[in-house]
C-alpha cells in the first residue's frame, strides 16, 4: 500500500506532517497568546472605566487645600489662561508704536555689538536741554537712554550713565564728532589730547581702552543733532573699524536716527 501522502501535494503533505509531529504545542501557543491578550484588554478596560482618584491640591495664596481631577485641572488652566476681556485702547504698551520703536533701537545696539569685532559696549545718548543757566540760556546736557554690553560688569556705572551729563564735559571731542560725524579715540595715544576733558577721564577711569563715537541726527534737508552713539572696546584696544565694519555702522545708524525721531524715550518734561 503506498503512503497517503504520496497523492497529496507536497506543501499540503509537508503542513499535515508538521502539524501530527507538533500540533498540541502550537494550540498551546495560540491560546495562551489569546489569553493574554484577553487579560490585557480587560485590565485597560478596567482603567478606562475607573473613576479617577482626584489629587490633593494646595493653593499657594491662601494655602486651601482642594480636590481635583486631571479633568478639573486641565479644564480650569483652559479657563484662566483664556482672555475674554477687550483690550484697552490707551494701553501704552500696545496701544501705541513707542514700545516697538525703543525695542528697535535696542536691537540695534545689541546688533553693533555682535558685529563690530571686539566690541564690548554700545550705548546711546539722548541730547536734551535739562535746566536752564542764571541768564536764561538752555544748559545742553545728554541722558544715557540704550545700552548694550557684553557682560553684566561691563555697563556704564559713573557719571556718563546719568540723566543730566553736561555736554561741556566733551570738551573738544563732541566739537569733532559733529564736524566729522565719526571720531575713533584710543585712550592711550589721544591721553595728550584729551588727557584733561572729564569725559574722556571717565572712560579711562571705566577701563574703556578704545571710543568709536557717531552722531545722531534728524532732518531731510536740515538735519538737527539729536544724540550720540558710542562703541566702548574695553578687554582691548582696537586702533580703527574696517571697511566692512564702518559700513554696517553706517547703515545701522541711518536706521537708528529714523527711529528716534519718533522715540520720547529720556527726554525730560521740557525738553527741546
Amino acid at each position: 500500500m503506498k503512503n497517503l501522502f504520496h497523492y497529496i501535494p507536497a506543501p499540503i503533505a509537508a503542513f499535515g506532517a508538521l502539524m501530527m509531529e507538533h500540533g498540541p504545542s502550537y494550540l498551546l501557543a495560540t491560546a495562551s497568546g489569546l489569553s493574554v491578550a484577553g487579560i490585557t484588554y480587560l485590565v485597560k478596560r478596567y482603567h478606562a472605566t475607573r473613576p479617577e482618584k482626584p489629587e490633593i491640591v494646595k493653593d499657594a495664596m491662601t494655602g486651601i487645600k482642594y480636590q481635583l481631577t486631571q479633568d478639573e485641572i486641565r479644564t480650569g488652566i483652559h479657563k484662566w489662561e483664556g482672555e475674554r476681556r477687550k483690550k484697552d485702547p490707551t494701553d501704552p504698551i500696545t496701544a501705541n508704536t513707542a514700545l516697538e520703536l525703543q525695542s528697535q533701537i535696542q536691537g540695534y545696539c545689541e546688533y553693533l555689538l555682535n558685529a563690530i569685532d571686539g566690541a564690548d559696549r554700545v550705548v546711546i545718548h539722548k541730547f536734551h536741554n535739562g535746566g536752564k543757566y542764571h541768564t536764561g540760556v538752555s544748559t545742553q546736557k545728554m541722558k544715557l537712554v540704550y545700552e548694550a554690553a557684553r557682560y553684566r560688569g561691563f555697563r556704564i556705572d559713573n557719571e556718563i550713565s546719568g540723566a543730566d551729563f553736561n555736554l561741556e564735559k566733551m570738551g573738544g571731542i563732541l566739537k569733532k564728532v559733529v564736524d566729522n560725524r565719526y571720531l575713533h579715540l584710543t585712550m592711550k595715544e589721544d591721553k595728550e589730547q584729551y588727557g584733561f576733558t572729564p569725559y574722556f577721564q571717565l572712560l579711562q577711569e571705566d577701563g574703556v581702552e578704545a571710543n568709536h563715537l557717531a552722531i545722531l541726527r534728524s532732518g531731510k534737508e536740515r538735519y538737527r543733532n539729536i544724540g550720540l552713539l558710542s562703541i566702548h572696546f574695553i578687554k582691548r584696544k582696537k586702533k580703527s573699524l574696517t571697511e566692512k565694519e564702518q559700513m554696517l555702522l553706517a547703515k545701522a545708524r541711518r536706521d537708528i536716527q529714523m527711529l528716534l525721531v519718533g522715540d520720547v524715550k529720556g527726554y525730560p518734561k521740557n525738553h527741546i
